[in-house]
């Protein structure tokens, strides 16, 4: 009985450790996973910033000069310059959306709620340059929606400021402004 009683800690010892050890694989490999969605993010943003100057020249140039002369059929445009602006194009969205995935994947947010965040940004970026033919009050519409909601957002974080505690304050001011921006920035790309 001293024996299977002895077997038995021993054994239970062993599957502690190996739990130990799998669930600090686990947080490593998740470490792991956050830094590269972070990084990928980052050079995402990096080329849509730093490309702008470099691929969207050299592509607009290329139209020119296939659409240059009116009676002619214009020359094909070469496919790595294709492949170079829709990688260009797509940067900025792929860039905002791994370092968001990233930055979450840090928090204590339930699986499946990162995973339908995961969904619908995939399947916003995948959209995003798709022609769609809407009524125009239906822009409207949204873009209306749109300053309501970032209304809304800017009248609670300002009323977070004021409950937060002061070491808190900071970082509540730079939602506040990093929201002005955004309020900004999506007025001046489709203002109502």
């Amino acid at each position: 009985m001293y024996v299977m009683l002895y077997n038995y800690k021993k054994i239970n010892l062993l599957i502690t450790l190996q739990i130990n050890w799998l669930s600090q694989e686990m947080k490593c490999t998740k470490r792991k996973i956050e830094v590269a969605f972070i990084v990928v993010g980052i050079l995402f943003l990096v080329n849509a910033i730093f490309c702008c100057y470099i691929v969207l020249p050299g592509f607009m140039e290329s139209l020119e000069n296939g659409a240059s002369s009116a009676g002619s059929i214009p020359e094909p445009v070469e496919v790595w310059k294709i492949v170079r602006y829709l990688v260009w194009a797509y940067s900025f969205k792929l860039g905002v959306y791994f370092i968001i995935l990233g930055a979450l994947m840090k928090t204590n947010i339930r699986k499946w709620t990162l995973t339908l965040y995961s969904v619908i940004g995939f399947l916003y970026i995948r959209i995003a340059y798709m022609p769609f033919s809407f009524p125009s009050w239906l822009f409207g519409a949204f873009g209306g929606i749109m300053i309501i909601l970032i209304l809304l957002i800017i009248f609670i974080t300002s009323k977070e400021r004021m409950e937060s505690p002061h070491h808190t304050t900071k970082s509540v001011d730079l939602k506040l402004i990093s929201y002005f921006f955004f309020a900004v920035a999506t007025h001046n790309l489709c203002a109502l």
